[in-house]
């Protein structure tokens, strides 16, 4: 794959010195190191990453912006997943990352520099502004457009009414997503189409280890521990989400500026603001995970094993109370020098419990007797 270095740094496998701006080659395997070890890069081509054979007529699909999420960029998976044997390559003018790695799973992907001429058998641009952009630089056999809105109810909707749509005039023929845009694309702008329905592909089966986070994202809340935890994660192949509960918020220091953007290199991360209702979110949890480097109760760790949630833990003394290793949770030492990935993922501990006697002293400290 290639990729763009988005800061300056010493490549310590080739003791290349890398400066903003380089592109460069390099392996899926590295690109996933570098992000674990909090280099800052873009991946900007990849290579098909499966294993089944391509074939057929090349097939060159572009789109302007590929979000983070999107009913296009669905359409994207759903396409490449169901045609994985397909030589198929999406070109994009922006990416969100994520999305551009995940997408690489069954479709080569790259984005373009501006320059850059394309042959292909077919062309389809997903946009439906996007062709001019890409299409002048292209010789294809056959140019589709593809419609994925309701173009007609579109226009009735504030900030739309003045919407105009022109398909490039190299377009051989134009597929609508369905036919409630085949018929909107018609009434609206008097163009015909064919109705391509859009491809629902099969599920992914396998569930992922969940993990929650229920805390403040600062350093003795341990949240550096956290960021170490889900790089070691991924680079032993694991398949996970962090829901971490807490503010992101930087102010003026730079460590912590450097925390919330490693937090950001890691997808499996999900930020949820803290709110009253996160706690409800250990009914769904494998793991609570609390990194602190002290506590004088904690609550989270409490609160999750009282709903069957084994905890991973530092051994601050609150924890090492109620956490029997291995039973209902495990203690992780400060330096992380005893975490064992598979163990953690293999051997989840089951049938969790907990409950704690009320301290008779509170009828006397309620009732003013002290």
């Amino acid at each position: 794959m290639r990729v763009k270095s988005e800061v300056d740094f010493k490549d310590i496998r080739t003791g290349i010195d890398r400066k903003i701006g380089d592109v460069f080659d390099c392996t899926f395997e590295r690109y996933q190191e570098m992000l674990c070890n909090g280099i800052t890069i873009e991946p900007v081509a990849i290579e098909y990453r499966g294993k089944k054979k391509k074939s057929g007529p090349k097939v060159l699909i572009y789109q302007k912006l590929l979000y983070c999420v999107g009913g296009i960029e669905t359409w994207d998976y759903n396409l490449a997943k169901t045609f994985e044997d397909r030589d198929i390559t999406f070109v994009f003018s922006n990416v969100d990352k994520t999305q551009f790695v995940e997408l690489s799973r069954y479709a080569n992907v790259l984005v373009d520099d501006s320059n850059r001429e394309y042959e292909c058998e077919v062309f389809i641009n997903a946009n439906y502004d996007g062709s001019d952009v890409l299409l002048p630089r292209v010789k294809a056999k056959k140019v589709y457009q593809t419609i994925h809105s309701d173009f007609k109810a579109l226009k009735e909707v504030n900030g739309w009414s003045n919407f105009t749509l022109n398909i490039n005039e190299r377009t051989d023929k134009i597929f609508s997503a369905s036919e409630t845009a085949q018929k909107g694309l018609k009434e609206g702008f008097g163009y015909d189409s064919v109705v391509l329905r859009n491809i629902l592909a099969k599920p992914d089966t396998e569930r992922p280890m969940v993990f929650i986070s229920l805390t403040r994202a600062s350093e003795e809340k341990g949240i550096g521990r956290c960021i170490e935890m889900a790089r070691r994660f991924k680079k032993e192949g694991k398949n996970f989400i962090w829901t971490l509960c807490a503010t992101l918020n930087a102010g003026d220091y730079d460590e912590n500026k450097q925390r919330i953007e490693a937090i950001r290199q890691i997808p499996e991360f999900l930020i949820v603001e803290p709110q009253l209702y996160s706690r409800k979110l250990l009914h769904f949890a494998d793991y609570l995970v609390q990194m602190s480097d002290t506590e004088a109760y904690c609550y989270s760790i409490r609160e999750a094993m009282q709903l069957g949630v084994p905890v991973l833990a530092t051994p601050f003394t609150e924890a090492t109370k109620i956490i029997e290793d291995g039973k209902n949770g495990y203690i992780i030492d400060f330096d992380l020098s005893n975490l064992n990935v598979d163990k953690i993922f293999e051997n989840k501990p089951q049938n969790v419990t907990y409950s704690e006697n009320i301290d008779p002293l509170w009828e006397d400290f309620l009732g003013g007797k002290l």
